[in-house]
């Protein structure tokens, strides 16, 4: 599942992505996020999120930098 797929799927809210960004507490975020979902699958969820979120975050901070 991709990142955007992920935005998607669980219509995450433009200020949590600001907050994600702004605060890089991804890894957290997200581990809240999937506890909330799905108990059985949520370190499953998180470790192939927090590695979509991180290559997304430096892409997005790249982007900004110019």
């Amino acid at each position: 599942m991709s990142v955007f797929n992920f935005i998607i799927k669980f219509k995450l809210s433009e200020l949590l992505l600001k907050k994600i960004i702004q605060q890089q507490t991804w890894e957290h975020n997200i581990f809240c996020f999937c506890k909330i979902y799905d108990q059985k699958e949520k370190y499953k969820m998180f470790e192939k999120m927090n590695q979509h979120l991180k290559d997304w975050i430096n892409f997005v901070q790249g982007a900004n930098i110019k």
